[in-house]
């Protein structure tokens, strides 16, 4: 979702809410009903509004947080060879030290500084392809080459990284909808709930309930 479209819901959620809580909530008898749609349209409102802003910055913070995890891979790997991460390899070598996905998987999960939901994006994102080049290794060694770039271990974690932007973004498109979908749905437990209680179906099915008795 582009920034545009995350200010205008992060702007019309609220509105919404104190729209439905102005017009059709406030001019209710007071009642427990009466308190409980005030509560959870504000309440709402507010966890749609963080969930939105939260969902909306996946992409950023990770960005960052594999930033991060790779420079302590690398870090680790140069503790062992002094700038081994920048020197250039052949296919073997670089072959060699991308075949563990599952150890480099758990050097980035245990990278401190982001949330669960951008770990496990970003994570997966960067393992799944991570797996995809070392499966295409020469095609994608060729594909740097013709670019220019030295084929270091720095520059094909990098390389990986740009590659698993777009996973991550449709990631967080499908988590964006969802929310929507969640919040439309949520909408609609309200305006139920208040002409449930103003056209008195809640009070009808309990007669007709008791009748049965």
């Amino acid at each position: 979702m582009s920034i545009f479209l995350v200010i205008l819901f992060v702007l019309l959620v609220p509105a919404c809410a104190a729209a439905f809580v102005h017009y059709l909530v406030r001019p209710m008898e007071k009642s427990t009903h009466k308190t409980m749609l005030y509560v959870l349209s504000i309440g709402g409102a507010v966890l749609f509004d963080v969930l939105l802003v939260l969902t909306a910055l996946i992409p950023g913070k990770a960005e960052t947080f594999l930033s991060s995890g790779i420079a302590k891979i690398e870090g680790n790997i140069n503790n062992i060879s002094p700038d081994y991460a920048y020197q250039e390899l052949d296919t073997a070598q670089i072959k060699t030290l991308l075949s563990d996905s599952k150890q480099i998987e758990s050097y980035l999960k245990t990278n401190d500084g982001a949330r669960l939901v951008v770990r496990l994006i970003g994570v997966h994102a960067y393992i799944d392809y991570l797996e995809s080049f070392t499966n295409s290794m020469d095609s994608n060694l060729q594909e740097m080459q013709e670019q220019h770039t030295p084929v270091t271990l720095h520059n094909v974690f990098t390389h990986i990284q740009e590659k698993s932007r777009q996973p991550i973004l449709h990631a967080t498109k499908t988590l964006e909808i969802l929310l929507l979908v969640a919040m439309f749905i949520y909408a609609g437990f309200l305006l139920f709930s208040y002409f449930s209680m103003k056209r008195g179906w809640d009070s009808e099915a309990s007669v007709t309930l008791g009748e049965d008795v």
